[in-house]
């Protein structure tokens, strides 16, 4: 066996500094260190961490190699001249731990670096050399060296010293065999152990990029100039038509006049003549006497009346119709004509209903009215045409199996109205609606959702902070402005944000969550549950956490991590 040294390992925090790292390898008496990095830890992520690692080893006499599966990583550390692994393997090619693999005597294993060429990297994986020795051979040795060897022939005393002797071996082996199980028993049920339920901390993370959808079919000449955020997508046209009615504003007005009797009543001591007059009861109806008429004066506590036909106003005070409303019971007058005197001095009253009052309007076109309906006919088709794209795009996804959608910004519709039709000589005329008919041609950019959506989900991956993981994107989020568009080249650009979640990994199947696991046990072992409690609440990672020990009357956390345990809980 050969006597060449077992090299250090040192395991490497994603957020540690090149200078605390040193301070570590000052304090090492070995030469040969090996080196454990993380994926996108801080001190591979830098070329200069690294020139500074390399310059001080050489200084100290280390002999470092590194150990990570962070691919940019292999190749910053490669170019400096380190010897760098992406990890170590058995002589069946099978992944084992590392430090598993550094439990293997040095001589049987073989560390290849990686070499790194120009454009290229090889990688070659350190493998286990084969054993020298068959196993048969050393089992044979084993057997050679341990077996007890037996005379041919005992004689009796011999035979009955060495059977009580057996009878000793054999009770005492079984008494520790039972001794081992029964503190195993103990252990198990005595020791204690702790389980925790953590809710990891949840963080919104906003995303915002500019998008280039580009119809490639055309020749684009400076593709490589603009985006790599470019999604292929299809320009499409299609003419929409629709005939309205819309309705004619004008009005003739037809019918016939509520009317009846007044009489005025003169509370002064002279006579008062009064030419045809407006008369207003409390609703506001407006009457007319026919006319001019001399109102005798009051003769002592009685004043002087006269009786005279009137009629309806087209209008109210509110200039609306009056109509069949003058049909009303017998109701006081006042003259608006003469406010100061009335109804003081003189005023009216109906002693009979008015009757007879009716009204028919009649509509009528008015040249305003076809100018309208043209505008609303143009906006109703333009309302449409979402309604249409999305109709015509699930028919051709059911049929070609595709997941095409249209970029539904109203900058990136563009229509043209072909035609727009009334018809002629209508205004004056008496109708009810005035009839349009428009056809207009519509443009629409057409994309894959698929595509869109795994690009910026790879886009927003790539800015997640490295101790979390996307937990959702929310694409309800998404805002879309359109920044420039040239329809004949079939090129539009947007800018787009969208919200998403991040979520602390602590996912054992990950690194970064066996990293995470292992340094939240850290912090609390043997820490009271009161104190453990504490110290991960106010955690960076951990929004939530609950504590359960064993046995139930254990008020601190177990000294071992392996006896403390973490589940998670979405």
């Amino acid at each position: 066996m050969s006597s060449k040294p077992t090299p250090k390992v040192l395991y490497v925090e994603i957020d540690d500094e090149i200078t605390s790292l040193i301070d570590r390898l000052k304090k090492l008496s070995q030469a040969e260190v090996l080196i454990v990095v993380p994926d996108r830890a801080n001190l591979i992520q830098s070329i200069v961490n690294l020139k500074i690692l390399n310059k001080e080893a050489r200084k100290l006499n280390k002999n470092i190699s590194l150990v990570t599966t962070d691919k940019k990583g292999r190749n910053l550390a490669s170019s400096i001249g380190f010897a760098v692994f992406e990890k170590v393997t058995d002589k069946k090619d099978e992944d084992i731990p590392i430090k598993a693999a550094l439990d293997i005597e040095p001589d049987e294993i073989a560390l290849s670096p990686l070499q790194a060429v120009k454009n290229k990297l090889l990688e070659f994986q350190p493998i286990v050399k084969k054993s020298k020795k068959s196993l048969k051979e050393i089992i044979n040795k084993v057997r050679k060296e341990k077996a007890i060897k037996f005379p041919q022939k005992l004689s009796k005393k011999e035979q009955i010293t060495f059977n009580s002797q057996s009878h000793r071996e054999v009770f005492v082996g079984g008494f520790l065999v039972i001794a081992i199980l029964l503190l195993i028993f103990i252990i198990r049920i005595a020791l204690p152990s702790a389980t925790l339920f953590i809710k990891p901390k949840v963080k919104q993370l906003s995303y915002a990029t500019n998008i280039f959808f580009v119809d490639q079919t055309q020749k684009q000449k400076d593709l490589d100039e603009l985006n790599q955020n470019l999604i292929n997508s299809t320009p499409i046209s299609m003419v929409l038509e629709k005939t309205g009615s819309y309705p004619a504003t004008g009005e003739i007005y037809e019918g016939t006049k509520a009317h009846g009797e007044i009489t005025i009543y003169n509370n002064a001591p002279a006579t008062k003549y009064l030419v045809p007059s407006r008369f207003q009861n409390k609703d506001g109806l407006i009457f007319w006497s026919k006319t001019a008429v001399t109102v005798p004066a009051k003769k002592g506590d009685t004043p002087g009346e006269i009786t005279v036909q009137a009629e309806a106003d087209d209008y109210d005070i509110n200039g609306k119709l009056i109509g069949n409303r003058g049909n009303i019971d017998p109701s006081d007058f006042v003259l608006p004509a003469i406010p100061n005197l009335s109804p003081s001095l003189y005023y009216g009253r109906s002693k009979k209903p008015m009757v007879g009052g009716d009204i028919k309007v009649i509509k009528q076109v008015l040249a305003a009215d076809i100018e309208v309906a043209k505008n609303k006919v143009v906006e109703e088709l333009y309302k449409n045409i979402k309604e249409k794209l999305d109709d015509y795009l699930k028919e051709r996804n059911g049929k070609n199996n595709t997941d095409l959608v249209f970029l539904d910004v109203p900058a990136a519709l563009n229509y043209e109205v072909l035609d727009l039709q009334a018809p002629e000589n209508i205004i004056g005329t008496r109708q009810d609606y005035v009839e349009v008919k428009a056809k207009m041609q519509i443009y629409a950019f057409v994309y894959s959702r698929g595509e869109l959506e795994r690009m910026l989900e790879q886009e927003i991956v790539d800015r997640v902070h490295p101790d979390m993981k996307l937990a959702k994107i929310d694409y309800g989020t998404t805002q879309i402005r359109v920044i420039e568009k040239d329809f004949k080249l079939g090129r539009i650009k947007c800018a787009l944000s969208l919200d998403s979640a991040t979520v602390y990994d602590f996912d054992t199947k990950t690194e970064t969550g066996r990293r995470l696991q292992q340094k939240l046990k850290e912090k609390i072992l043997g820490k009271s549950v009161k104190e453990a409690r504490e110290i991960l609440n106010n955690s960076e990672e951990i929004y939530e956490v609950e504590i359960h020990t064993w046995p139930l009357w254990t008020r601190s956390l177990p000294g071992v991590p392996g006896n403390i345990k973490i589940k998670i809980r979405n």
